[in-house]
């Protein structure tokens, strides 16, 4: 399996620009790769059902009331980055870090 790293390089490779060694370095390309990484990582995980990073967690309503047309109101865990369904089907929104059912 690649490293983050490992695949920064192939990044920067691919752009024709300095590869490099850690993250943590102070090289222009260190920190692109330090602010871009986590935004393409989550972006890919977002456009495909991949089973390994797939979870199910339980929500607990909130009390705050639901906009007009929606019955209930959920908080969204901190990592949850797409929602692929609900337990028993049913219509859902996501707005943001809440989910609207």
């Amino acid at each position: 399996m690649s490293s983050v790293v490992d695949l920064c390089n192939q990044a920067l490779d691919g752009v024709a620009a300095q590869t490099i060694t850690d993250l943590g370095e102070a090289s222009p390309a260190a920190r692109a790769c330090r602010r871009l990484y986590p935004q393409a990582r989550d972006l890919l995980l977002r456009l495909h059902d991949w089973r390994f990073a797939a979870g199910r967690q339980a929500l607990a309503p909130l009390a705050e009331p639901p906009p007009p047309g929606w019955v209930r109101v959920y908080a969204l865990p901190a990592d949850c980055l797409r929602v692929r369904g609900l337990e028993g089907g049913g219509r859902f929104e996501r707005r943001g870090e809440r989910l609207l059912s």
